[in-house]
């Protein structure tokens, strides 16, 4: 059986709470961080944890998908207490 790709878009605040929460315990790295200035396009690569399974009763040990966050039309990047000479560390994302 083919596996659908868990697609989101955001046009609320509470879109915004629903992929916030998928995010929930996600890793990355600064190298998996990037912003197209010409594109306008910032793009965030994780690894995370597959909320949408447990939403649906299925309980895999540890199962985790490479999944990509997108936000179009960004003019500027601003980062704090990040440093981004350190491409590989990792750091892991919380929601609120």
């Amino acid at each position: 059986m083919k596996e659908k790709n868990l697609k989101l878009i955001a046009n609320s605040d509470e879109d915004l709470r629903i992929i916030s929460a998928h995010l929930q315990d996600s890793i990355t790295q600064v190298k998996n961080i990037v912003h197209l200035k010409k594109n306008r396009i910032f793009l965030i690569q994780f690894n995370r944890f597959m909320w949408e399974d447990v939403e649906k009763g299925v309980f895999r040990k540890s199962r985790r998908v490479q999944s990509v966050l997108k936000f179009d039309n960004i003019l500027g990047v601003y980062s704090r207490n990040l440093n981004q000479k350190k491409k590989d560390r990792f750091f892991r994302f919380f929601s609120h």
